[in-house]
Parts: C-alpha cells; structure tokens; sequence
C-alpha cells in the first residue's frame, strides 16, 4: 500500500455543503459512502486527485459528516454540552422551538444542527483536513491568555489534551479498521 504525505488539506465550503446535504439524504452509511466514493457512482468525488486525500483520509471524512449529520437536537446538546437557554440565547431562537426539538416533537433543521456543531467546533473531519473557513480550533498559547488565572489555563489545556487523545485514539481505531477491510477484500480477490 503507497504512503501519502501528510499535510493540510483544505476542503472547500462547497463540497462540504454538497457533502452534509448529502449525508442528510442519506438512510445508510455505506450507501452514503459509496456514493462519493465508488467510480460507477455519477456523483462519484475523485478526492485523492482534487484535494489530496488517501482512501482512509477520505472515508474518515465521509464517516464524520455522516455521523454528525444524523445526530438528534438531544445528541448536539449533550456532545457539545449546552443547555437548551444556551442554545436559545445564542441562536436567537425561540425556547419553545428549542425545546420541541429537544423533546423530539419537531425535527430540528439540518443547518441549525451544523451551526451548533460548528460553532462548537465538534466537527472533526480527520488529521490535517480542515474546513477553509477554519472550524478548526487549534491550542491556545499561555501568552494569549493573559488574564485568566493559571489554574483555569491548566484547566483548558487539559481539556484540549483530552480532546486530542480521544481523536488520536478514534483515528487509530479507524485506521485498524479499514487495514482488516482491504485485507479482506485483498483476500476476497485472491480467491
């Protein structure tokens, strides 16, 4: 298997958007994946040769913004751990409104889902693959912070830390898990 450059990768708010509009359409994953991935798929996306990305980088991709995509209002509010006033009052949206969606009355809207999301940067697409816009919050420096105390700063870089470890650890278990499936179907097609 060939080994690809790791560098920042910059994915147009176009494509995004195609892509989340996608995945919200979509009822199965792997449908869903298959869709931008597979060569006889008419809205097939050759990403290795536009924007650089290897097959992992790529199903990564996919798999988040499916899997953001078709979390519920509940699911947003406890992932990026908000209250429904919070949303309300940073929103400007009605917490009546608010609170039918948390209940499941009404469905929440796709692009409110997304606006939460990001506006928490709870949208990670992978290692060295970023939004243009820069969803993509990277550690803050001691300098910056000047008038917080050291214990809040520790506090925050701890967060950050774990953060970190949980994606390094998610990424790991991707990784593992798309090697057993090229395995496979390298199998499958030596029979």
């Amino acid at each position: 298997m060939p080994r690809y450059k790791k560098r920042r990768v910059d994915i147009p708010n176009k494509l995004f958007h195609i892509l989340w509009d996608g995945a919200c359409k979509s009822t199965d994953k792997i449908e869903f994946i298959n869709t931008y991935t597979h060569p006889a798929s008419d809205k097939c996306i050759n990403f290795y040769k536009k924007y650089s990305l290897n097959p992992r980088q790529t199903h990564i991709l996919l798999r988040e913004i499916y899997n953001k995509s078709h979390l519920d209002f509940k699911a947003i509010l406890k992932l990026t751990e908000l209250r429904k006033i919070d949303v309300s009052d940073n929103f400007c949206i009605p917490i009546r409104t608010v609170e039918e969606w948390y209940t499941g009355k009404n469905r929440c809207p796709s692009y409110i889902r997304l606006m939460i999301l990001r506006s928490k940067n709870k949208i990670n697409l992978g290692n060295y693959i970023h939004l243009k816009t820069g969803s993509h919050v990277s550690p803050v420096k001691k300098s910056v912070i000047k008038h917080h105390s050291q214990k809040d700063i520790d506090k925050l870089y701890a967060i950050l830390k774990e953060q970190e470890d949980k994606r390094q650890k998610q990424l790991k278990e991707d990784s593992e898990y798309l090697d057993k499936i090229i395995k496979m179907q390298e199998i499958k097609h030596k029979k």
